[in-house]
């Protein structure tokens, strides 16, 4: 029997390098230097830091990877954005900024992968308050879409900058980072269809913002496809109202000529009615196919796993940071609009 021992000195060799990013992030982020200046060479990060030119040049790397300098041929490394920035702000409602594990997992997501981003930036998160958004001087705030109605009032008497983030829709005067809830029911429509599915319900809310795109989406691959639209087959239900959705699934079941398959407005409704079919020993997907939408860890977990769509909260978080940065660089000219393309996740149940 053969034992492979780890390779010691590539390990150590990573370590290096990576502590060195982290020291040059740092320095950066601190103002030691500024946008546009020559940044230190391959040489010099050797000699600093007593390491092989391999290192160097790595280290070199992953700093132009997350956005930090750009290497120019004949030029060396050049800084690539400005570094007076050391906070963003992000506003959350009082209760959260307290305990931020109490968020709803969804938006705990976003505010994990804003936080990781902003690390790339040398940038530490804030998390601000009603008063705070108010007496901010002017900056740029990420702003959570689901309390706009809520700081609709204060945010129009702030001199900040705000970018919405995990928005359903475009929002005038606003810089927006969304999900692409048209284009992820599309998809997943597309997918029913191209599975051999032909008769195609739809269950889930038809007039909160967070679903009519949805709706959208799944009429228009109908259409697409020149599939008809029988309005019995949409049923509009209540999010978590289990008997509601169930109660729903069963009416399509009980026409004459009943759907093949299913596209349900999110994961919670799709999770029910997968529960209701192995209760009643419905057969999914052989006698009818279920889709969901959000892509919850439950979803993987079920029987069968559930196809769904997946938003990409991460990309949200990301993409939010990187256009805020943009925007205290003045790269950016007029109200952004950034859509983050989603993915179908296909399982068992289609």
């Amino acid at each position: 029997m053969y034992i492979i021992l780890p390779d010691m000195k590539a390990r150590e060799r990573n370590n290096k390098w990576s502590s060195i990013v982290g020291i040059l992030r740092q320095e950066i982020a601190c103002g030691d230097f500024k946008k546009g200046d020559r940044f230190i060479t391959i040489e010099e990060i050797s000699r600093r830091f007593n390491v092989s030119d391999i290192v160097g040049r790595r280290v070199l790397q992953e700093l132009a990877k997350e956005g930090s300098v750009i290497n120019k041929p004949r030029c060396g490394s050049i800084i690539a954005r400005s570094t007076h920035v050391k906070e963003i702000p992000v506003f959350l409602p009082e209760k959260f900024c307290e305990d931020i594990a109490a968020t709803p997992l969804l938006i705990f997501k976003i505010i994990s992968s804003i936080q990781q981003e902003a690390r790339n930036y040398g940038l530490q998160v804030k998390f601000i308050s009603n008063c705070e958004l108010l007496s901010n001087p002017e900056q740029v705030i990420l702003v959570l879409y689901d309390l706009f109605n809520d700081i609709r009032d204060i945010i129009n008497n702030s001199a900040s900058t705000i970018i919405f983030v995990h928005s359903p829709k475009k929002i005038n005067n606003f810089h927006t980072v969304r999900h692409g809830l048209f284009e992820g029911a599309y998809l997943a429509t597309k997918h029913l269809i191209e599975k051999g599915y032909r008769k195609i319900g739809f269950i889930g809310g038809l007039f909160y913002d967070w679903y009519i795109a949805r709706f959208q989406g799944y009429l228009e691959a109908l259409k697409e496809y020149g599939l008809g639209i029988d309005i019995n087959f949409i049923k509009q239900t209540s999010d978590y109202d289990k008997e509601e959705n169930c109660n729903a699934f069963q009416e399509l079941l009980q026409m004459k000529d009943r759907p093949d398959a299913v596209m349900c407005a999110n994961d919670n409704r799709a999770i029910h009615i997968l529960e209701y079919c192995s209760k009643k020993g419905i057969k999914v997907p052989e006698e009818i196919g279920i889709c969901g939408f959000d892509n919850i860890p439950e979803g993987e977990f079920t029987n069968p796993g559930l196809t769904t769509v997946d938003t990409r909260l991460d990309e949200v978080g990301k993409n939010a940071v990187v256009l805020a940065m943009k925007i205290m660089e003045k790269e950016v000219q007029g109200i952004q609009d950034i859509v983050i393309k989603p993915v179908v996740v296909i399982r068992r149940s289609t």
